[in-house]
């Protein structure tokens, strides 16, 4: 059965990528003013936190840093333009707690 039609089942690795994608993504718009003015072409004010990271949004919707890093061709494109997570944001704590669990530190984390 189409994944779209799915009542059990493991997920697949590309339903796993873009559920993930889009929990960002709602987390971002929520918490970042800056995302529908990216969305939109509008500048972003100076005195936003996030300006000088020069925001771009991919084609999964996601809210990505685009700076000089864009041109490392040694880098993953994920190194490269790394995803801007929403400072203090649920989806954010519970991300950075998946990855000091994945690399064994299991002690509290400030965000």
């Amino acid at each position: 059965a189409p994944a779209a039609h799915r009542v059990s089942g493991e997920l697949t690795p590309d339903e796993v990528k873009e559920a993930e994608a889009r929990i960002v993504s709602s987390a971002q718009r929520a918490a970042l003013p800056e995302y529908q003015l990216v969305k939109n072409d509008k500048v972003i004010p100076s005195s936003s936190k996030i300006a000088s990271l020069q925001p771009t949004i991919d084609s999964a919707g996601l809210l990505r840093v685009d700076g000089r890093l864009r041109h490392a061709d040694f880098l993953t494109a994920d190194q490269r333009s790394p995803v801007i997570l929403p400072r203090g944001h649920h989806v954010t704590q519970l991300i950075v707690k998946a990855c000091h669990e994945r690399g064994h530190h299991v002690y509290g984390v400030r965000t």
